[in-house]
């Protein structure tokens, strides 16, 4: 007799929790084929970031070309290192004075010009 209440009670309550998959509705918030037409019509068609950057289908965001030359970056992040400024420990970053800025600067303007010549 206990056995069969014991099956009774298991397929009871198999079926009330069969029926219990999403109880918070978060399901049909993540997952368009599961929503009304209605209501994939009001999502939005790209993901939501910060500051307005744009996400391509790919995720990658995208941003305007740069200006800046290959051989400025290189200047310049020569001339900070040279300086002292780069750091690779947790110590955080060292700002720079404005005697040191426009050493890189200069360093960077120089790399533009030395291109320029050799076109």
């Amino acid at each position: 007799m206990k056995r069969i209440i014991l099956i009774a009670s298991m397929l009871a309550s198999a079926s009330i929790f069969a029926h219990d998959v999403d109880p918070l509705g978060l399901e049909t918030a993540h997952f368009a084929s599961s929503m009304a037409p209605a209501g994939v019509d009001t999502q939005p068609r790209r993901p939501q970031t910060p500051f307005g950057i744009r996400i391509d289908d790919a995720g990658r965001s995208i941003t305007s070309p740069s200006t800046t030359v290959r051989a400025q970056v290189a200047a310049e992040t020569r001339a900070a290192a040279r300086l002292g400024l780069l750091r690779y420990d947790e110590l955080g970053p060292v700002q720079a004075s404005v005697e040191q800025e426009r050493q890189i600067q200069q360093a960077g303007q120089r790399a533009i010009d030395q291109v320029a010549a050799g076109k």
